[in-house]
């Protein structure tokens, strides 16, 4: 645990470099830019340490919770179709991470446990909190989940744009 000189400068720093991330319009400034400042922090020699065990664990029940949030108000037959949903993409995503998790193990010669953790299909934060669970390099994890996110937010308008029907392709009561 950081002693608490350090914790402050810990906390300022993390939330100065979040809001600057949000401001900048990045996907999850937040998240990304608190753990850019906190590894600048830690990466310089500026602070040792990290946060007291109460804080992390209640950050961690934070987001758990407002993860939950998201299924106020359905219905259980919308939720058993998601769910099913779900499963079909969770168990596609679990073949494209296998096929790549041996590849990259076998090029790379990479941890099998951090690279299943930086394959993993989640978000970023769950898959942050439970590589720093299990021990696991979670700057690896993290490095690799961000270039996900990078990529997908890159590439995805361009995706969507040459598959998405033409507005005058579209019926005139979708109009």
């Amino acid at each position: 645990m950081a002693a608490l000189p350090a914790l402050a400068i810990l906390v300022a720093g993390s939330l100065a470099m979040g809001y600057a991330f949000f401001r900048l319009h990045l996907p999850s400034g937040w998240l990304f830019g608190a753990m850019f400042g906190s590894g600048l922090l830690h990466g310089f020699g500026v602070v040792e340490g990290g946060l007291p065990p109460w804080v992390v664990s209640a950050a961690t029940i934070g987001v758990g919770s407002m993860a939950g949030t998201r299924f106020a108000g359905l219905d259980p037959r919308t939720l058993l179709r998601y769910l099913a949903a779900g499963a079909g993409s969770l168990g596609v995503a679990a073949i494209v991470m296998a096929i790549f998790l041996l590849l990259d193990v076998w090029i790379a010669g990479v941890r099998v446990q951090d690279t299943a953790m930086s394959f993993a299909p989640g978000a970023m934060d769950v898959m942050m909190t439970v590589a720093l669970t299990m021990h696991l390099d979670p700057v690896f994890v993290g490095a690799h989940h961000l270039f996900r996110f990078l990529v997908v937010s890159v590439v995805m308008p361009f995706v969507i744009r040459a598959v998405a029907p033409k507005p005058e392709e579209l019926p005139e009561s979708e109009i």
